[in-house]
């Protein structure tokens, strides 16, 4: 199997409003990448299988300061996930005598969106933090 991926990344962090009564920063990054894959398999499986794929994952955080000793906080990001190069292995895999494993070369990457809300405290003596997604 050969592999070969090319990519680039780019963020910027923003302080959007940094007053008494409003504090608000943003953070924002972006990753292009490109990726060719080829898995070269028994001419009797077909040759050669090729995957190109390309992606725009941008990220997006914000975190705004409700008070002095809280902040909320908002999150999205999207990323691609890639199969695992074992997950594409067309051969079956002996692992002992009654487990092997044998992977599906026509598996693709799949596109992940998330998004997360949370919320930060400090007291006196104790901080927490509350999040979800």
């Amino acid at each position: 199997m050969r592999r070969k991926v090319q990519s680039a990344a780019l963020g910027a962090d923003y302080a959007l409003s940094d007053t008494d009564s409003l504090s608000l920063s943003a953070r924002y990054n972006v990753r292009a990448s490109r990726e060719r894959m080829a898995l070269r398999v028994r001419p009797a499986q077909g040759g050669m299988q090729t995957g190109r794929w390309q992606a725009f994952n941008p990220s997006l955080h914000l975190k705004y300061a409700a008070s002095d000793k809280n902040d909320l906080t908002l999150s999205y990001r999207r990323s691609l996930q890639r199969p695992d190069p074992r997950d594409l292995n067309p051969f079956t895999t002996y692992v002992d005598a009654q487990n092997l494993s044998r992977g599906n070369p026509g598996l693709k990457p799949q596109l992940l969106t998330s998004w997360e809300i949370g919320t930060d405290a400090d007291m006196e003596h104790l901080s927490g933090s509350v999040s979800a997604f």
